[in-house]
């Protein structure tokens, strides 16, 4: 097959190849060829470079031994449609979001824009999570937070406890 036209990389056709012969459907080779181009054009044409090939490897994969898409769709694949990973190259289509891939509105990521960052220095992003009750933020929790402030959010609220209210004693 032509990697150019199934935009596939080439390690990954021997991998699809064999998942599909290990669930006995090798005779929907064709159909995984063709169903990878329309599952990275939904998700906003990412490229094709680990991790997001194997996501979008993945959840072709999915529809084609499904017979339907977007029936069983991994987080993986719904945080690449919602930007934690990052702004697409093209615009995911808000109603695949919200209504195939069942996202939320408010857990579309829309502001990992590298300018937002460069607006404010390295210590206003400490001094800020500071003020969110994050007071011994780490330099890399700091950066990810000045980079992807919601996925930094989001990490921290599930491994960190902010400290919202001081007692005296």
């Amino acid at each position: 097959p032509n990697v150019l036209d199934f935009q596939i990389p080439g390690g990954m056709l021997s991998n699809l190849a064999n998942q599909l012969k290990e669930a006995g459907m090798e005779d929907k080779y064709q159909d995984l060829l063709d169903e990878m181009p329309r599952v990275r054009k939904d998700v906003g044409y990412p490229p094709l470079v680990t991790p997001s090939s194997q996501i979008v490897g993945t959840m072709a994969t999915f529809n084609v031994m499904s017979g339907q898409r977007y029936k069983m769709v991994p987080n993986e694949f719904k945080d690449l449609a919602r930007g934690k990973f990052g702004r697409t190259p093209v615009e995911v289509d808000r109603k695949f979001l919200t209504d195939t891939l069942g996202i939320a509105p408010e857990d579309i990521i829309e502001d990992c824009s590298i300018e937002d960052a460069k607006a404010k220095t390295f210590d206003e992003f400490k001094e800020e999570l500071k003020g969110k009750g994050y007071l011994n933020p780490t330099d890399e929790d700091v950066l990810s937070y000045a980079l992807f402030p919601q996925v930094a959010e989001e990490f921290f609220k599930a491994h960190y406890k902010p400290i919202t209210a001081y007692v005296k004693e």
